[in-house]
């Protein structure tokens, strides 16, 4: 009579010859060698791998921080203009700080503070 250890082990035996059977046609199969070079192609060698769409993503996310400080800057500078046409003294103001304009009778002295 076969013993409980010999039949378990034969058995073993046989699982273990399965297994390795299942690797070697896994690794002979040639679907197997066309997807993996197909996958590290994709990776590393193709015109659109993935450092460069990592790269590509961080620019975008640049970009569009970029363009919400713009469009902050344009509502700000509208804002601005929509106050300076509503107030002709803040406009005047504006004018006589920003581009040196004076009325007749005046004489504008332009002094600046020099840091050295």
């Amino acid at each position: 009579m076969l013993s409980k250890f010999k039949i378990t082990n034969a058995i073993s035996q046989l699982n273990q010859k399965s297994f390795w059977r299942k690797v070697r046609k896994t690794v002979v199969n040639p679907y197997v060698w066309i997807s993996a070079f197909f996958i590290v192609w994709m990776i590393f060698f193709d015109k659109y791998n993935a450092f460069r769409r990592l790269s590509d993503y961080s620019d975008l996310q640049k970009l569009k921080s970029e363009q919400n400080y713009y469009k902050n800057q344009i509502k700000e500078i509208n804002q601005r203009q929509k106050d300076l046409m509503s107030d002709t003294k803040a406009l005047e103001r504006f004018a006589r700080e920003h581009y040196y304009m004076k009325k007749d009778s005046e004489e504008v002295f332009v002094i600046e503070n020099v840091k050295e």
